[in-house]
Order: C-alpha cells, then sequence, then structure tokens
C-alpha cells in the first residue's frame, strides 16, 4: 500500500515531487502530480500552503521499493530478522547499483552502505531526498 505525508513548506526545491487537490463546495478533486521544475511553481505552493486555505490539500508519496528501483537501483533481497530488542521480527529489503546498497526497513529507517561500510542510516521521507543524499555521497 502505497503511503503519504503532508509536506512542510521547507521540503519544496526544484525537483520535489508531489500532489495537490482542490475543493469546490467540498468536494475534493482527484489529485493531481506535479513536481517543482523552476523557481515560480516553488513560490506558488508556498504561497497556497502559507496563505492556509481549506480548498487545498498537498501530499507526497512516502519512499519506497518503486521509488528506489526507479533510481536504477535493482532489488537483491528481502528478509525478516528477529530484532532483540524490541521482541518482534523486522522486515527489509536491500537495493544496489553497484556501487551502493540501500536497505528500506518496514519501520521506514533506512541504511545506505558503500564497500560494507555504512555511511547513512536514518529516516528518509522521499525519493527526493533519497536522490539529495545519493548525490553527496557520491
Amino acid at each position: 500500500m502505497i503511503e503519504y505525508y503532508t509536506p512542510k513548506i521547507e521540503e519544496f526545491h526544484v525537483g520535489f515531487e508531489y500532489a495537490v487537490r482542490y475543493s469546490d463546495h467540498g468536494n475534493w478533486g482527484p489529485w493531481i502530480e506535479l513536481d517543482c521544475s523552476d523557481a515560480h511553481q516553488i513560490f506558488q505552493a508556498k504561497s497556497i500552503m502559507e496563505g492556509g486555505s481549506k480548498k487545498v490539500q498537498f501530499r507526497v508519496k512516502c519512499l519506497d521499493g518503486e521509488d528506489i528501483k526507479s533510481l536504477g537501483f535493482a532489488h537483491v533481497q528481502s528478509t525478516e530478522k528477529k530484532n532483540i530488542a524490541k521482541a518482534e521480527y523486522v522486515t527489509y529489503d536491500v537495493f544496489t547499483d553497484g556501487k551502493h546498497n540501500i536497505g528500506l526497513y518496514g519501520d521506514g529507517t533506512v541504511v545506505i552502505q558503500m564497500k560494507y561500510v555504512t555511511v547513512f542510516h536514518g529516516t528518509i521521507k522521499n525519493k527526493a531526498e533519497l536522490e539529495f543524499i545519493l548525490e553527496r555521497i557520491k
């Protein structure tokens, strides 16, 4: 199941992907997929959000395996292991592009490794954030 969250104004930047829908007298229209291709679009989205209109809703797709694969990564394994500290099972998927390994855990945690060294361990909310991080750890 695809999950979404409501973005914060600070998240908008060139390349940021989001969806918006509008209300006409209480009837919500369909979600429209958009991306910020220039500063004008970012300004428009921020202006609408800052205005606090109840007639517009924004959402962003949470990072998932399909997003990772769309960046050229191949899915190499799905695993379930026991987390002894929490006495529960944790599922995760591993993806690789030959240079980076990305572990995407069921709780949203992301681990990025290069040559078996962890270079990132934390939360990545969406595809744009993942792209930003991958650019910085080349």
